[in-house]
């Protein structure tokens, strides 16, 4: 609140906590800054900056990014950083930005679909995709492209023995997603064709 009701205080203290000796402080700073980022681009640069710091800076950067990808202001910036951190090398971190599903609301649909897609393809989608599933059950719109991509892209999962321990909820999820969408598109064999392809 004090960067963007007054900047020029907020500013100071940001660069006091940057600047400390103190590592806490340093990664409180680092939060803040990644987290105004994503209201204020002059703030982009600085931010980018500190993400090849460490891990510890990279799921702070991840944390900002799921938590305020439906409210930035500049909500591309927050859907880059989350494509990149779906396939981050750390887990914890992949999971951090798989979150960022949990704060879409139903309607939120039209304005994510490339994440989703982008999302579908990662490293996370194979670790963390509960809540991603459980958008797609909430969505107020058509899911059927994303539903059929994910589904195609399981059961490569399971045919590759990538995940065929743990694929009987992720199965379970689809099964429900997979009706709800043959039932939408009563009107076009051509689309339920696609889907009993799955």
């Amino acid at each position: 609140h004090i960067l963007r009701g007054t900047p020029e205080i907020g500013r100071e203290l940001l660069d006091l906590l940057l600047q400390s000796d103190d590592e806490n402080q340093k990664l409180i700073g680092a939060f803040h800054l990644f987290r105004e980022a994503f209201y204020d681009l002059d703030l982009g640069k600085r931010a980018d900056a500190l993400l090849s710091i460490d891990d510890a800076h990279r799921k702070l950067a991840a944390d900002a990014a799921a938590n305020h990808f439906p409210y930035a202001e500049y909500r591309s910036r927050a859907e880059v950083q989350l494509g990149g951190f779906f396939d981050d090398p750390v887990k914890e971190i992949r999971a951090e930005a798989a979150s960022c599903f949990r704060n879409l609301k139903a309607g939120d649909l039209d304005l994510c679909r490339p994440l989703l897609r982008r999302f579908i393809q990662s490293k996370a989608f194979v670790e963390e995709n509960f809540s991603f599933f459980f958008f797609l059950k909430e969505a107020c719109d058509q899911t059927f492209e994303e539903v059929v991509f994910a589904s195609e892209r399981l059961i490569k999962l399971i045919e590759d023995d990538v995940r065929r321990a743990d694929s009987s909820l992720d199965l379970h999820y689809l099964d429900d997603l997979i009706r709800r969408e043959y039932a939408a598109v009563a009107d076009r064999p051509d689309l339920r064709r696609r889907l009993l392809d799955v």
